[in-house]
């Protein structure tokens, strides 16, 4: 996880700042919707890269504890995402 986590966020983070330097925009000029949709590709996967490395973090913050918590997790009315993550397990 902690692999896919920041080869997404360097590999994408690459890309956008080679879509964001000057040679490349004038390159780009031709094909602006392609150069957008690749720019904005790169950021959601960039994103995702962050995801997966928190959830790798809770993991390995949680890792011999959720089972003590997830009663506890259960029965909290303001942590919605508790519960579901609880629901989506089962």
């Amino acid at each position: 996880m902690w692999i896919l986590g920041l080869s997404a966020l360097l590999g994408n983070g690459f890309v956008i700042f080679w879509r964001l330097s000057p040679s490349q925009r004038r390159r780009h000029r031709k094909n602006p919707v392609q150069s957008m949709f690749i720019f904005n590709l790169a950021i959601a996967d960039g994103l995702m890269g962050v995801y997966m490395i928190i959830i790798a973090a809770a993991d390995m913050y949680f890792r011999d504890v959720y089972v003590f918590l997830r009663s506890l997790l259960a029965e909290a009315h303001s942590l919605q995402i508790g519960r579901v993550s609880i629901s989506s397990v089962q």
